[in-house]
């Protein structure tokens, strides 16, 4: 092979290296990423912050997702009381389907930061 034969070779295979190169810095970069996810959730084991809406305040509740729904309606009363009538109140997603109260934060679907709605329930009765 003559030297142009050469260098260009070289040059072959130096663009095959900075790509290598390259994709194991993506690699390198997600790896670490998903560390640090395990690392948050193995201190706050299925457990995140989700925000309620109470005529126009919003209050923020860490919530787990073994939870029931009631547990966080029970919260949101709380701490926004005093409420007439607080019984008549549910949690309701920000598109209108009111969470229902047997269900745990998982089977409800919630999920972190999400914003919810207290407000006058469909089904409770006096």
């Amino acid at each position: 092979m003559n030297g142009e034969g050469n260098l260009k070779a070289a040059e072959v295979e130096l663009a095959e290296a900075e790509r290598e190169l390259e994709k194991a810095e993506h690699d390198v970069g997600k790896a670490e990423r998903d560390v640090k996810k395990a690392i948050e959730e193995e201190k706050h084991p299925r457990q995140f912050e989700v925000t309620v809406i109470y005529n126009g305040v919003p209050k923020n509740f860490e919530v787990r997702l073994y939870e029931l729904v009631q547990r966080l309606l029970e919260q949101a009363r709380e701490a926004f009381g005093p409420i007439p009538n607080a019984h008549l109140l549910g949690l309701f997603t920000k598109g209108g389907v009111e969470l229902q109260d047997n269900q745990t934060i998982e089977a409800a679907g919630v999920k972190p930061h999400e914003v919810l709605l207290l407000r006058p329930s469909t089904v409770r009765g006096g």
